[in-house]
């Protein structure tokens, strides 16, 4: 039984001191090039193979960049109004303009934008 307890001990030791390698990571802040790509295309288009001229600063978001699109009455959004007035009350009208939208949620990006 000791030479069982040995062998425990001795691989739990193991992953122990495996877990505790330094993982290998890659800090990605600073300035990069990129580009929305909205029709899907960039990598049939090799636009990996371009220089991008559009840039963004690491850590952040593309809305906090102003990256995006402007926010309207047909953005997609990742739950739904139950209550409809927005959509058709008159006294609304005015916030579903288009670049005078505004949505009657507590978080009103000025940008949209999810990808493909």
């Amino acid at each position: 039984m000791t030479v069982m307890k040995y062998f425990i001990v001795m691989i739990l030791t193991g992953f122990c001191l495996y877990s505790c390698q330094e993982s290998k990571t890659i800090h990605l802040s600073g300035e990069w090039g990129f580009a929305l790509d909205a029709n899907d295309e960039g990598i049939d288009k090799q636009w990996y193979n371009t220089s991008l001229s559009d840039k963004i600063h690491l850590p952040g978001s593309l809305q906090e960049q102003g990256y995006g699109f402007d926010v309207d009455v047909h953005t997609p959004w990742t739950g739904t109004i139950v209550d409809r007035s927005w959509y058709q009350a008159p006294e609304y009208a005015k916030y579903r303009e288009k670049g005078n939208a505004k949505v009657p949620f507590w978080l009103n990006p000025d940008k949209h934008y999810v990808g493909v």
